[in-house]
């Protein structure tokens, strides 16, 4: 079922891809057509959407959320720059988006459906809501982000054009270049307000994530870096546009823009090649046999070494406790007090906690 909605949704948005593409060159009218396309596209898009939300919840039963699978987060996101190319499409008709915005959708649904990870991880209630925000919002910026690139790309392009001298254009009509800077710079503002969203809640999910037991995401996880860079990218462009006026201009908010999406695309690739903690169940590591081990074989060679200075002589199965990774129990001639450690307790709840003597 799922398949064949995702080869019906790629066709038609492919045929209306096709469509546009052509319009500058046949003669007849395609532009109904391509806009024909791109609706149907939309509205099977629509329904598979809501074919995997039903069945994420039945398998979770409402433990999880829309946006608890890798694969919904691009389809979702294909889906959001669907629904702006439609706007953009019935509000500026003279110019053919979406042979700009159909690429990106047919790109994220190839990713999603091929490269991203199918199956859903449980949350608990805390986490589940605080994490259809935290994915949401990512999604928002990352849908700003792509709008903004799209609007900064027409945008250069028609300050080229208006340099040449080539003024009209009788099959496609730009829209004009203040209304392009304006949806430039309100994609940034939007993005840049749903990456604070995205990144304060994933702190709140660090947050959560300790409390039931799991292991925090590092700061210094990749995504998270190039995330971070990405909105302090965006924000410190902002503030100083808003102080130096001439950086408010539009080829240099497209340039930010461009760089911005070098971000974007890092921290996706990142994500997908599975060197990330991101999005991924995290237990505390349990403290291997091997570490145990040498901590127990290096407690008991400095009980050799105090048992030595106080001139006590050693145990005869000292060497053979040893030798088995055991503390070895001291004398009480020596009036000194015995170690406790269980070693399985320790590992199977503190993870590398330290050896603990009684007081």
């Amino acid at each position: 079922m799922m398949e064949t909605l995702v080869v019906w949704v790629t066709v038609l948005y492919a045929l209306a891809l096709a469509s546009e593409l052509a319009r500058p060159i046949v003669r007849f009218h395609v532009r109904g057509l391509a806009v024909g396309m791109v609706l149907a596209g939309f509205l099977v898009h629509t329904g598979f959407l809501g074919y995997r939300a039903m069945v994420i919840w039945n398998q979770l039963q409402s433990a999880g959320t829309f946006l608890a699978v890798k694969q919904d987060w691009y389809f979702g996101l294909a889906w959001g720059l669907t629904a702006v190319c439609l706007a953009w499409m019935a509000f500026r008709p003279g110019f053919p988006f979406a042979a700009l915005f159909l690429p990106l959708v047919l790109i994220l649904l190839g990713v999603g459906f091929f490269l991203a990870d199918p199956i859903p991880f449980e949350r608990g209630a805390a986490s589940k809501v605080w994490g259809f925000v935290h994915g949401l919002s990512l999604m928002g910026a990352t849908l700003c982000i792509l709008v903004a690139i799209v609007a900064g790309s027409v945008y250069l392009w028609q300050v080229r054009r208006v340099k040449r001298g080539i003024v009209g254009w009788t099959r496609i009509r730009p829209p004009s270049l203040e209304w392009l800077q304006k949806a430039n710079a309100h994609a940034v503002l939007a993005a840049i307000a749903c990456l604070t969203v995205g990144i304060f809640s994933g702190i709140v999910l660090n947050a959560v994530a300790g409390e039931a037991g799991e292991s925090a995401l590092p700061w210094n996880d990749p995504v998270v870096v190039s995330t971070c860079a990405m909105f302090a990218w965006l924000a410190g462009s902002f503030l100083l546009g808003a102080v130096y006026r001439p950086l408010r201009e539009g080829r240099k908010v497209a340039y930010l823009t461009f760089l911005s999406f070098v971000f974007l695309v890092l921290a996706l690739a990142l994500m997908l090649s599975g060197w990330t903690q991101h999005g991924k169940q995290r237990r505390a590591a349990p403290l291997s046999s091997n570490r145990s081990a040498r901590a127990l074989r290096r407690e008991g060679f400095g009980d050799i070494v105090r048992m030595r200075c106080a001139g006590t002589r050693r145990p005869g199965n000292l060497a053979t406790s040893l030798e088995h990774g055991r503390l070895p129990v001291r004398s009480a001639r020596t009036n000194e007090r015995p170690a406790k450690f269980d070693f399985r307790h320790k590992a199977a709840t503190a993870g590398t906690a330290p050896i603990h003597r009684s007081a």
